[in-house]
């Protein structure tokens, strides 16, 4: 395929690829969240990238209301492992303030 020869790096993904990968994700999965993140992240080369951006879009677009609420209350308060500073942070509020932001 010569679009992926051009794109594709043998280092590592490349930001053009990584955007092309997750909107093709998008595409083909239409509004679900779930599937799509999943798809995303079993996609390969940079998943996690790819899963990142497909999950922001779809987030963005459709609500919590699209996410499994396991997946929520899972992710709500960080370990901190990672990043110390986002230790007990509440997520779920975080997307709220951010929302408000944009209201």
């Amino acid at each position: 395929m010569p679009l992926h020869d051009e794109l594709w790096t043998s280092y590592k993904a490349s930001v053009p690829e990584a955007i092309a990968e997750a909107f093709g994700v998008l595409k083909l999965v239409n509004k679900d969240f779930r599937t799509g993140v999943v798809a995303a992240g079993n996609f390969g080369r940079d998943a996690d990238t790819i899963g990142a951006i497909v999950g922001a879009v779809l987030g963005a677009k459709y609500g919590a209301a699209q996410m499994p609420e396991r997946w929520i209350e899972k992710t709500r308060y960080p370990s901190g492992t990672c990043l110390a500073f986002t230790k007990g942070m509440d997520t779920k509020e975080i997307g709220k303030t951010l929302s408000d932001l944009i209201k």
